[in-house]
Formats: C-alpha cells, sequence, structure tokens
C-alpha cells in the first residue's frame, strides 16, 4: 500500500511570482507580535500550495529559527528564558546560527543526556522524526548514516541538511511544529506536556494558520482543520457531510466524543415493525419483514444521529461474527439477528467482558456456532460437546492462536518460535461449560408458532444437558458439578484476564476505523486503555470507567492516539470497506428518502457482483476478510503488510464496485416507471407504493451544481469532502480533462458533470486507500 499526502501545488506562476517577491517584504515590515508574523507567512504557504517556500529557513524570523533548533535536537519548544537568551546572542552579533547549532549539540546539557549517546543511525532518525514526525526511506537513512560516518556531514549541520531536502509535506509539518512551538512559548495558548506532545506530533501537511487551541480550551487539534475534521469523521462515522464538516470544524473533538456517548442509540428491531404487513404471501411468509436487518442497517448508518455507536458497533460485528445468509432460521426469522445487532448497538461503549457474556447466552450466536441444544458427552453413544463456539471464542472473540505482547507483537519461547495460546485438549474442557444452552419451547410445534419471541432473547440453560464433569482449559479447572451459569461466568472471567485480549482486540479496531497496519506504540497504548479502562482525552477529560474492558476508553484511545491523528507514513492507511464507501456517499451528498425497500441494489450487496460486503452476512465467522490478510502478487504484500479489504478485491469486483456506485451517483433511480414497477410488486406480492421509488436515495448536489462551471473548485471541494485534501495532483489532471469533455450548459448537463467527478473520485486509488 504506497501511501502518502499531497497537497495541491496547482497555483498560477503570476500569483506565485507576486508571493514569492512580496509576502516576505510584508512580513518583514509588518508590525504585528512575531508569532502573527508566522501567521500571516503559513497562510502565504497554504496559498500558493507551499511550493514556493523552497526551504523552511526562507522568511523565518530568529525566533522561529531559534524553535527549528530545539525541535530538531531537543524535540520540544524552546522554553521562554531559553529563547531570549539565545536571540539576545543573535541579535547582538555575539553568535551566528552556526555557532548555535555547534553549541547547542556539543555543549549544551540536556542533547548530550539524550542525543549525545545515540549510535549514528538512532541520531539520524530522533532527528528526522523530531522535524517530520516520520522515519527517513531506508535508502535516505543510509544516506546520512554514511554522511555522519565519513565526516562529509558533522551531527550539528544535520538539521539543515534535512530541511534542504525536505518534501512539500515535509516542509508544512516543521513549518507547523515551529507555529504550535512559537504559539506555546509566547503563551498565546497554554498547553499541558501531553497536550503539547499530541499537538506536535499530529501535524498534518495542511498549513496551520491559528494557533490549535489549548488545554484550558474547549477545543482539541483533531478539528482544528477542514481536513483534519474530515479524517477524524471518516475514522468514526459512516462518513462526514459538509455540514458535518463545516459545523465542527475549530470546535472540539473531545467534546463531540463525549456527546457521541449519550446519543440514544439507533436501533434495529423497530424495523421488524415497520417493515411488517408488506408482502401478501400466500403461504404467510413475510419476505420483506425477513429484510427488515438490512433496512434497519442501512437507515441507521446513514441517518442516524449516534454516528460513533453504529461505527462501533458494526467494527464489532466484524469480530464476533454470525451471519443471515445461510438461508435458514437466521434468515426466515430475522428477530435472531435483529436482536444481536442491537446487542451490539446497545453495547457498542460498554464493557466487553459484558458484550461476551451477552453474545454467549444470544441465540443468534448459539445457532450459527451450533452450540445451542449442545449436550454433555455421552461416552455410551460416543457424544461429545460442539466445539464450534469454545474454538471461535478462542480463536476469533478473544486471545487469537499465539501469545501477544502488549502491544500485539508476538512472545517468542527461547528457540525463536511463537507461543501457541491453546490445545485441543483446552477446546474440549472448554466446550462442556457452554453445554445446556438452548431455546425455551416445549417442542417443535411451540417453537414454530413463537419462534420470532424466542429467538430474541437470551437463551435459557437445560441444566439436564448441562455436562457436570470437570472442566479444565488455559489452566483453570471448574470443579465437578458446578452448575451452568457459574460455570459460563468463571469461563468468561479467566478468558477475559487473559492479557492477549487487549492488544487482540485493540488492533482489529484499529483496524477497522484507521489503519491496517499499526505500530507496535499505537497498539500498545490502545491496549493499555482496554486494560486501565480509561483514557485522557486531549481536553484533560477521562473516557472510560475506569473497568478493564471498557470500549469507550479503547474507542477513545484508538480515535484520538497520535499516530491515528499524525501525518500518513508509508504503512499508514487502509482499503475502505465498500460498504462504508456506500454509506459515505450518501451522508455526504445529503440522499432523500433513504428508503432501502425501494432499491434492490440494497437488499443483498455480498455478491460479487455487487459491494461484496453486506452487514451481517458474512460467508463464514471469519467475516469478510480475515484481520491478518496479506495479498499475494501486491505491493503490500511484497512488504509484508496485512491489508484485510483486498481479500475481497479482484478484477471481477473492482468494475462491479463502479457499476453499483455508478447508478447511484448518477440517481439513476429516479427514471424508474412506476407502472412498471407495479407490476413486478404485484408478481412478488409486494404492497410497496411503487410511486415513491423515484424519490429513493436521491443525492443532493445542490451545493456542487453551484460549481460545475469551475472544474478546478468543484475538485476542491469534492476532495475536502471525500478525501480530506489527499487527492492526487496526477488523479486531479485526470478527472479534470475527463470533466471538461462534458458540457455544463443546460441543468442535466450540470448534473452529469457533478455526478460523473463523484463517481471518478469514488473510484479512484486516492479514495480507495483511506490515509
Amino acid at each position: 500500500m504506497q501511501v502518502q499526502t499531497r497537497l495541491n501545488l496547482a497555483v498560477p506562476q503570476k500569483v506565485l511570482a507576486l508571493l514569492h517577491s512580496n509576502v516576505p517584504k510584508a512580513l518583514a515590515a509588518s508590525k504585528v507580535p512575531k508569532a502573527r508574523k508566522y501567521r500571516r507567512f503559513n497562510q502565504a504557504c497554504l496559498l500558493a500550495g507551499v511550493f514556493w517556500c523552497s526551504t523552511v529557513a526562507f522568511g523565518l524570523t530568529t525566533n522561529q529559527e531559534i524553535q527549528q533548533l530545539y525541535i530538531a535536537y531537543l524535540g520540544r519548544p524552546a522554553d521562554a528564558a531559553g529563547l531570549f537568551y539565545w536571540q539576545e546572542e543573535l541579535d547582538s552579533g555575539a553568535l551566528t546560527l552556526e555557532q548555535l547549532r555547534t553549541n547547542l549539540v556539543n555543549e549544551q546539557p540536556e542533547y548530550l543526556a539524550n542525543y549525545g549517546q545515540l549510535s549514528t543511525s538512532d541520531l539520524v532518525g530522533s532527528v528526522y522524526g523530531n522535524l517530520f514526525n516520520r522515519s527517513a526511506d531506508s535508502d535516505g537513512q543510509e544516506y546520512w548514516i554514511q554522511q555522519l560516518n565519513s565526516g562529509a556531514l558533522l551531527p550539528d549541520q544535520l538539521m539543515l541538511a534535512f530541511i534542504n531536502g525536505a518534501s512539500v509535506p515535509d516542509q508544512v509539518v516543521i513549518l507547523n511544529k515551529v507555529f504550535v512551538a512559537e504559539c506555546h512559548t509566547n503563551g498565546e495558548q497554554t498547553y499541558t506536556e501531553e497536550h503539547l506532545e499530541q499537538i506536535l506530533s499530529s501535524q498534518t501537511s495542511v498549513a496551520i494558520t491559528e494557533c490549535p487551541l489549548g488545554s484550558e480550551s474547549p477545543s482539541d487539534y483533531a478539528f482544528a482543520t477542514a481536513e483534519s475534521t474530515a479524517r477524524f469523521l471518516t475514522q468514526a462515522t459512516f462518513g462526514p457531510s459538509s455540514k458535518a464538516i463545516s459545523g465542527l470544524t475549530g470546535t472540539s473533538a473531545s467534546e463531540w466524543f463525549r456527546k457521541q456517548l449519550s446519543v440514544p442509540a439507533s436501533n434495529v428491531f423497530p424495523a421488524l415493525d415497520e417493515y411488517s404487513g408488506y408482502s401478501n404471501d400466500e403461504e404467510e411468509f413475510d419476505f420483506i419483514r425477513t429484510q427488515a436487518t438490512t433496512f434497519g442497517f442501512w437507515k441507521n448508518v446513514i441517518a442516524g444521529e449516534d454516528q460513533l455507536r453504529q461505527r462501533m458497533a458494526f467494527a464489532l460485528s466484524q469480530i464476533l461474527v454470525v451471519s443471515n445468509g445461510g438461508g435458514e432460521i437466521l434468515t426466515d426469522v430475522p428477530e435472531a439477528v435483529a436482536y444481536y445487532q442491537d446487542l451490539l448497538i446497545d453495547n457498542a461503549f460498554g464493557n466487553y467482558r459484558d458484550v461476551l457474556d451477552l453474545v454467549t447466552y444470544s441465540p443468534a450466536m448459539g445457532y450459527y456456532l451450533t452450540y445451542l441444544g449442545s449436550e454433555k458427552g455421552n461416552p455410551d453413544t460416543g457424544r461429545m460437546p460442539d466445539e464450534n463456539y469454545a474454538r471461535e471464542l478462542l480463536q476469533l472473540f478473544t486471545i487469537g492462536l499465539v501469545e501477544l505482547n502488549a502491544d500485539g507483537t508476538a512472545r517468542l519461547d527461547d528457540s525463536g518460535s511463537t507461543i501457541e495460546t491453546y490445545t485441543n485438549e483446552d477446546v474440549t474442557g472448554l466446550a462442556r461449560v457452554f453445554t445446556g444452552l438452548n431455546i425455551e419451547a416445549e417442542d417443535e410445534e411451540e417453537f414454530e408458532e413463537e419462534a420470532g419471541e424466542l429467538l430474541s432473547r437470551p437463551m435459557i440453560i437445560n441444566s439436564g444437558a448441562h455436562s457436570e464433569r470437570e472442566k479444565t482449559f488455559l489452566g483453570l479447572t471448574i470443579p465437578a458439578n458446578t452448575d451452568a451459569r457459574t460455570s459460563i461466568a468463571m469461563a468468561l472471567d479467566h478468558i477475559f484476564a487473559h492479557p492477549n485480549v487487549g492488544p487482540f482486540i485493540g488492533t482489529q479496531i484499529i483496524q477497522r476505523l484507521v489503519t491496517s497496519n499499526p505500530s507496535a506504540a499505537y497498539v500498545g497504548r490502545v491496549s493499555t486503555a482496554f486494560d486501565t479502562g480509561s483514557y485522557r482525552l486531549p481536553d484533560g477529560q477521562q473516557a472510560g470507567t475506569g473497568e478493564r474492558g471498557d470500549l469507550s476508553a479503547v474507542l477513545a484511545a484508538v480515535l484520538f492516539d497520535p499516530e491515528a491523528r499524525g501525518q500518513a507514513s508509508e504503512t499508514f492507511g487502509k482499503i475502505r470497506e465498500p460498504i462504508l464507501r456506500f454509506s459515505h456517499w450518501a451522508r455526504a451528498f445529503n440522499v432523500t428518502n433513504v428508503t432501502p425497500e425501494h432499491s434492490h441494489l440494497l437488499w443483498d450487496t455480498s455478491e460479487p457482483t455487487s459491494l461484496s460486503q453486506h452487514p451481517y452476512r458474512a460467508p463464514s465467522v471469519f467475516n469478510f476478510f480475515r484481520p491478518g490478510y496479506v495479498a499475494p502478487g501486491s505491493l503490500t504484500g511484497e512488504k509484508g503488510l496485512k491489508a484485510p479489504e483486498l481479500q475481497i478485491v479482484n478484477a471481477g469486483t473492482v468494475p462491479s464496485y463502479t457499476n453499483f456506485m455508478l447508478y447511484f451517483t448518477f440517481a439513476e433511480g429516479q427514471h424508474i416507471d412506476p407502472e412498471e414497477l407495479q407490476e413486478e410488486y404485484d408478481a412478488e406480492g409486494l404492497l410497496f407504493d411503487p410511486y415513491d421509488a423515484p424519490e429513493s436515495f436521491l443525492p443532493d448536489y445542490s451545493e456542487e451544481l453551484d460549481m460545475a462551471d469551475d472544474t478546478e473548485i468543484l475538485l476542491d471541494h469534492l476532495d475536502l469532502l471525500l478525501t480530506y485534501g489527499n487527492l492526487s495532483q496526477e488523479t486531479r489532471r485526470e478527472i479534470q480533462a475527463a470533466l471538461e469533455e462534458v458540457p455544463a450548459e443546460e441543468e442535466e448537463e450540470r448534473f452529469n458533470r457533478v455526478a460523473l467527478a463523484v463517481l471518478l473520485v469514488m473510484t479512484s486509488p486516492d479514495y480507495l486507500v483511506q490515509l
């Protein structure tokens, strides 16, 4: 996965020349505080795409030059006293900048203590990271090490060499760092040490023009710019809209997060009532009602106010998988999966231990993993307890296959091999725990009559079917004759306490929301939030109850981590899931009439000819794609990078996604003939009003239509809304050339130009890879 952050460099040459000649002079002459001068300098860089700022040193004040040295060689902003002292020395001529660099590296105790004893390789990495928040590429790292080892470059010259060779995005990062350092040192904002570290480590390649609000302010950095706001909402919701971006930019993401925790849940179960009675099947089989779990999902994730809850519940559903795609009870009796969906929605911010308990007793999981009705062993007949749930509980839902360190890396034995977490004997012992769980029905006839009600409440325990034998697994022995409920509680407590659970589950939540290949440090921080049940938000308030497994703390740690908020590295990012692409489109363009019953394409999107993914309809308990999937024959595969979603990307699914989105982006549904549709409804025994269908899922392109005459402005808008500033120049040129071929004189032509622009952006690699 080749990922990098790019900037728009398409600025007229006359404008560049004017800026290049006038801005530094204007800054030097302006009688405003130095931080204000720098702000104007940064604004000018932003306007010009930053590419005329050939080096960061260009146009900087003495104050800002000193801040660069502190950032590069000490990893922090200058303190006020130190800044004043060195500025006086430089202004008086007692010292030059070159002499200051030499003094800092060779004489200052702080540098000598923290950096002076580092190896050449570590020194290069530290200074590079301090400046640009990322590692040097391997060739660059090797080059700089060789320069230092040969004496061609001295340590005090390292910073300037890095800056002079910096790319445009790297230049903006250091410009931003200097700006924030000045905000802190000059007292324009007050930051705690933790908050300052987060801000300085999370600068994107978007030029900052205002001091990020500090620790005593109601805001924090995630919503500092429109681009950073759109990026955060992409990770935390089913997609940002223009209204959300403009409304939240400059406010507090911490406050938004806390408010989302208290937004009432949008549940799926009410959809069962909403979609009852639309099928006129002679056998009294309500086909439409069986689709209600799908219809409810689409409505909630597109129009629901509880976006954070819905996104977290969806992430959990891809770890704790049940599926109604098998064509049996879970398909025919929608209450089972609706109850399961609501279980995850209601507990998305709860405790993972409670989720495990609820999942264990849920009829949907009991049926899906075949332990519903599992009975104790019988040596006379050879009957053995069902082992499916016991195995998947360990392998997929809690601890995984190998022992992990707290940072998600594999623990190794003395011979350097991984250590298995469990054996077949552990599964056999654990399987006895889950015997005796069943549906509360006297016989088959009662089940058929009351199936919906029976499958929408926890399973009961048939004590006579529960194994009374001793149950030994993972170092725990549950004594013989322990009752089922106590056995289940003891088993789940013991498994939940395993140190693997935090990094194993935390890694997968990171993958679902932020990036496929989180660093060990990122996983470690999320694992810590899982273990402690607490996470300090950027505004200083706590998320979580302080109990191990608190999912609100885990979610906060995932979303607010410096790696999630920082500049994308070459290994950062993920392929956008097809479901999230569609929901993003629907939310970004404020679709009217979210009525999936009238959009047959949404009834089943699991096929390769559609999206290759459908909510709660995975082909197996392993989901549509595995979290550890490495795509063979790919660039990511060559580098050993995980890319789970690539498991459903192939030569067939790529055009299928394009065709699917073409139907919606061009609002093809509005051309449906209601009379013809009525004939289809009559043939299928459906009681829908066909005249509602042409109005279903219509995008509101009114904002975009006002930009249709200027493709540059239109693409700027879509770049923010869909890719938060990551649309490459190559992609822009190709899309713009295609758009210019579409006339925009008539209303329909303007609509087609906008729809084509949306489709081309949403099928571009720049969009499909979420940075």
